[in-house]
């Protein structure tokens, strides 16, 4: 577990340092043993979901946006805890900043679904990056 924090660690260094598909390989390694070890389903996992999610965007693969969004809406099926609700606030953050203002929606009338059973958490709050 050890090496896949120290591969967040320098994806995060990577992000701030602007090398994007770098970041992006990094967080894949680290997705790669948090499968492993975690599991897909895992909130740890997601929220590597959520920052990869992101740096496709940034790059502009939106296949890899696609497979993302996917895998994350996977793992998530069912789960109902605060990092859900924030995990869901922050994808929808992601796709209106990309002007899919349908997709965000979607996702924070999610984030509200999770929410109505729980505290009010902040939109601003977001892993990693």
């Amino acid at each position: 577990m050890m090496s896949a924090n120290c591969y967040i660690l320098m994806a995060q260094i990577m992000y701030k340092l602007k090398k994007y598909q770098f970041a992006m390989d990094l967080y894949e390694l680290a997705l790669d043993i948090f499968i492993t070890i975690l599991g897909k389903d895992h909130m740890d996992t997601n929220k590597i979901y959520l920052n990869l999610l992101y740096l496709a965007f940034l790059i502009k693969k939106h296949d890899k946006v696609s497979y993302f969004e996917q895998k994350m809406l996977g793992a998530l099926e069912g789960v109902c805890t605060d990092t859900t609700t924030i995990i869901f606030n922050e994808v929808g953050n992601i796709f209106r900043n990309n002007h899919k203002q349908k997709k965000a929606l979607n996702f924070y009338q999610r984030s509200m679904y999770f929410n109505s059973t729980m505290n009010e958490w902040s939109s601003n709050f977001f892993f990693g990056i």
